[in-house]
């Protein structure tokens, strides 16, 4: 796999959720890692003698896997500003819900003195 078909693939991947990605990203980094294994196995007696192809394929699984595993990390991080701020605005509504309570309270009775003072003007002494 070629950077323009990780690229390709990494755009396909937009519409799923951290977690999806995350653990789609997990799982091509463990393919990854087995066919590297393979060819680390394979060429393990003749290290001075792999061929260009051989190589070039492990620096590229080498190179996605670094890429993965950064895509990782900015998931994680984003996962984390993204629970930091949903705490953030649960907390800010649970106040103006508390201000917004006692506003309510306010205003029923200061309707009810208002209609107490219009009763008493109305009423004659």
């Amino acid at each position: 796999m070629n950077e323009r078909d990780f690229r390709d693939q990494m755009a396909n991947t937009n519409g799923l959720s951290n977690e999806q990605l995350l653990s789609e990203l997990e799982k091509r980094a463990a393919d990854a890692e087995k066919r590297l294994n393979v060819l680390e196995s394979g060429n393990e007696g003749s290290r001075t003698g792999a061929s260009p192809d051989v190589i070039q394929v492990l620096q590229s699984v080498k190179q996605l896997l670094v890429k993965a595993k950064d895509r990782q990390i900015e998931l994680e991080k984003s996962e984390a500003q993204l629970t930091k701020s949903a705490k953030q605005t649960k907390t800010a509504v649970d106040t103006l819900q508390a201000k917004n309570s006692k506003l309510e309270y306010q205003i029923l009775h200061l309707k009810r003195a208002v209609k107490d003072a219009d009763a008493a003007k109305s009423s004659p002494n």
